[in-house]
């Protein structure tokens, strides 16, 4: 099966990523939801079906309309204003679109020039306005807007249907009936399939013969006679002189506009939104939107966390300012720069430029020091030291031996509190010695807490985790060859059976999800099937159907992200 859109191929290096991450998350044909675009690998009863298509915009403006509307401040809460007043279009004629501003950005231009010109230069890409091109993909944008000093609008107009149209999709709006007449709504209305005037030429004719506007000659709209909606261009009434005016509707025959059809089911035939309604989804796949998605619960509905095209893997979760909400760590290897999203939904900002130049693959999170706030820990097996970064501008040492922090690399470590102090400390499974050790808050050596052969385990088959809410943390394995998941209350027990044996039992510690789904307290594990998830409350009993989802551990991050002290699981995504 392949979770690659038909037709067109992926944007950017991220993207491919992306789809090979999601495709090794055990997509396959009967445990997705495929759209009509030919995009797979989004989750059975997830985001798509029923709801809005989302369309992305980047809108550029020339320092002509800048100078026009009195700065650059102006201008852009203009350009969000117009792009509030086509939400409020589109919901009132019932059209499943919304649209949304992705970025802006002055560009230069000489002005003035006739509108076919610069929309020539904007599709091609030449001169200055090259950067459209690279804005689009980097936002991930389905369609380019340029803002003008211009009296009007142009667009190219998708007749037919077809991915062939993508390229085209680029719209120049002049600065003032870009809100006063909605020339912005309507030009994106043509990118959407939406024509206005009726051609003789068959060959120009629109692809669905309802994609035209609705005009009203004789209707009353403000005290003026005549009216046209949102595809519609003025209409000259039978003195010659006076025009139609044109109505914040799409054309739709079952909405009214003062009791009169908005739209028609005959000839003439108007009916914009049936046309949006099939053309939507297939704009909306102009460009990928690489996207986080999150389940509260791990079995509410799937909802849109932020644009990100980064992967699960490659970031870190905690709640590094103590709100009680999870929040996002990712590293730039380049520039070593680290950045944080507040609650994994707000945009990126600089914390830390690490002069250690630690990879993200090093790195942990946890609370040494119980003030409720996470911090990173990192194993220096170079300079025989552990540190940690709480926030501020350099690491700080946690003042362990170098014989305890020597010749440990990160992966035979894990963190959970062991001592009920609210502090995160450090387990080592010590397979040549048969026993297990812990460091308190990380800041003290190694204490044994068990010693026993069946303890000869590598520390990568374990997890840590509070089973029975008693506030310390126990150790859970899962037992492939015994069908049985087992658990050693505290880390100082012998090791018992927590669950099984059943065959259900019998999977890989790795292919297992760990956290407190319900918010009791206690330790769930949940087993992703492949179209489903599994869970086992507290880790015992039978296997619960909890979700409908394709998506593996591979692709999911574990957090509170609401605050409201169940773990929450975030994966990543594309939606178009």
């Amino acid at each position: 099966m392949s979770c690659r859109r038909r037709g067109a191929p992926p944007q950017t290096y991220a993207t491919i990523a992306l789809l090979v991450a999601l495709g090794a998350a055990g997509c396959s044909p009967q445990s997705v939801e495929t759209f009509a675009t030919g995009l797979a690998c989004t989750d059975l009863n997830d985001v798509g079906v029923g709801q809005p298509r989302e369309i992305r915009l980047v809108a550029l403006y020339t320092q002509g309309a800048a100078a026009a509307a009195g700065s650059a401040a102006n201008i852009e809460n203009e350009i969000q204003l117009a792009f509030a007043e086509m939400n409020d279009v589109f919901e009132r004629s019932e059209v499943p679109v919304h649209a949304v501003l992705a970025h802006m950005e002055q560009v230069t231009l000489t002005e003035p020039q006739p509108d076919s010109d610069i929309l020539t230069q904007l599709i091609n890409g030449t001169g200055t306005l090259a950067v459209a091109h690279t804005l689009r993909v980097a936002h991930f944008a389905d369609i380019v807007a340029l803002i003008t000093t211009s009296s009007g609008g142009i667009t190219r107009r998708m007749l037919a249907p077809s991915m062939a149209a993508r390229d085209q999709a680029y719209l120049v709006a002049g600065r003032w009936p870009m809100g006063q007449q909605f020339t912005l709504t309507h030009e994106v209305g043509h990118v959407l399939g939406g024509v206005d005037g009726r051609p003789t030429n068959p060959l120009s004719q629109p692809r669905y013969r309802y994609a035209y506007a609705q005009v009203c000659t004789t209707c009353l709209v403000n005290g003026l006679t005549g009216w046209h909606t949102m595809m519609g261009t003025p209409t000259f009434l039978a003195d010659g002189v006076h025009t139609t005016t044109r109505i914040e509707h799409f054309a739709n025959p079952d909405i009214l506009y003062f009791g009169t059809p908005t739209g028609s089911v005959t000839d003439p035939y108007g009916d914009n939104r049936l046309t949006l309604y099939h053309t939507a989804t297939l704009v909306a796949a102009f460009q990928y939107t690489p996207t986080w998605f999150v389940t509260l619960g791990a079995e509410g509905p799937w909802y849109e966390r932020r644009v990100d095209a980064s992967l699960m893997p490659e970031i870190r979760i905690g709640d590094f300012n103590n709100d009680r909400r999870a929040d996002a760590l990712r590293v730039d290897a380049t520039t070593n720069t680290w950045y944080v999203s507040d609650a994994a939904a707000e945009p990126w900002k600089v914390v830390f430029v690490d002069p250690r130049k630690a990879p993200m693959s090093d790195l942990r999170i946890g609370d040494f020091d119980g003030d409720g706030a996470a911090e990173v820990f990192y194993a220096d097996l170079v300079d025989k030291k552990w540190v940690v970064w709480r926030g501020g501008t350099d690491w700080v040492p946690l003042n362990v031996t170098a014989a305890a922090a020597a010749n440990i690399p990160v992966t035979q470590l894990a963190f959970a509190n062991f001592t009920g102090d609210r502090k995160t400390d450090v387990f080592w499974s010590d397979v040549a010695n048969d026993s297990w050790k812990i460091s308190d808050g990380g800041t003290l050596d190694w204490s044994q807490i068990q010693a026993h052969p069946s303890l000869k385990v590598n520390t990568e088959q374990l997890r840590a985790a509070d089973f029975n809410n008693d506030g310390v943390a126990d150790i859970f394995r899962s037992d492939v060859a015994s069908k049985e998941w087992r658990w050693s209350k505290n880390g100082t027990a012998p090791w018992a059976t927590l669950n099984g044996p059943d065959p259900e039992l019998a999977v890989d510690v790795t292919d297992l999800a760990i956290g407190d789904f319900d918010g009791d307290g206690a330790a769930d594990v949940l087993k992703p099937t492949g179209v489903s998830w599994m869970v086992a409350r507290s880790g015992q009993g039978s296997l619960q159907l909890l979700k409908l989802s394709c998506a593996r551990v591979a692709n999911m991050a574990l957090g509170d992200f609401d605050g409201d002290g169940s773990t929450d699981v975030m994966r990543a995504g594309i939606r178009p």
